[in-house]
């Protein structure tokens, strides 16, 4: 996933993966403290791809202008993050997230 090579294509394929991997931490929580130490860290090892993902993203959505699908979806994104970043570092979860998705909304 070059960024040079970033197309609309991946961006919808991208953000659709983002979305599905944060619902699915946020969908864990209740039940996270009942998982040993292995069964968390197999949930964790996987999230830095995540946060490249949603790197990438706001990458994107910087030089591009977005279809209406797609200001939804990122949106979408964006409102999980706002609303659960604080819950998945709580459980481990080593987020990081591009200003660019804490500030101004989609052209």
């Amino acid at each position: 996933m070059r960024s040079e090579r970033f197309s609309s294509d991946d961006f919808d394929h991208y953000v659709r993966a983002a979305i599905s991997a944060w619902e699915t931490a946020v969908e864990l929580r209740e039940q996270w403290n009942q998982f040993d130490g292995e069964e968390q860290a197999s949930h964790l090892e996987e999230w830095p791809s995540t946060n490249i993902i949603l790197r990438r993203l706001s990458e994107y959505v910087a030089k591009h202008k977005l279809t209406e699908d797609q200001k939804a979806q990122w949106a979408k994104l964006r409102k999980l993050v706002a609303e659960h970043e604080k819950d998945l570092e709580e459980m481990g979860y080593r987020v990081s997230v591009p200003a660019s998705v804490r500030g101004r909304e989609a052209a």
